[in-house]
């Protein structure tokens, strides 16, 4: 069930199917090794454990790029499909005129003790925004 909270903020309780979950936290195990600390402009590391998929977000510029070029310059992991298709069903259902590519998955993993501070995501480009895809 898919709730309304503001023009663009929408709240989707127990809308994620157990299969698709189930794949979600496979994909998780499997990727397990290649989550890392990103580290802060500031030099400290961030508390939480990162993947991102598709492109990578380097968190010492803000930007995005194929390989992970502030930890182990490795290319970034390719989204598996079951991820990019449930994106596609998510903006499909909320944004029925929107043909966004899904490029980019950042993944998180929380562990007690552990947070994301205060931010604002501001990485996406004009281009992105004027052609109304959902960020």
């Amino acid at each position: 069930m898919t709730q309304k909270l503001h023009e663009d903020i929408f709240l989707w309780k127990n809308s994620i199917p157990e299969k698709i979950q189930k794949e979600i936290l496979q994909i998780l195990k499997e990727q397990a090794e290649l989550f890392y600390s990103p580290k802060l402009k500031n030099g400290y590391s961030m508390s939480l454990k990162m993947l991102c998929l598709g492109q990578h977000w380097n968190a010492m510029d803000n930007k995005y790029y194929h390989n992970r070029i502030d930890y182990d310059r490795l290319p970034a992991p390719v989204i598996p499909a079951i991820l990019s298709s449930f994106a596609k069903e998510i903006s499909d259902n909320l944004y029925p005129n929107c043909s966004a590519p899904f490029d980019i998955c950042i993944m998180n993993v929380y562990v007690p003790g552990t947070r994301l501070g205060m931010h604002r995501d501001n990485a996406e480009t004009i281009k992105s925004i004027s052609a109304g895809y959902p960020v």
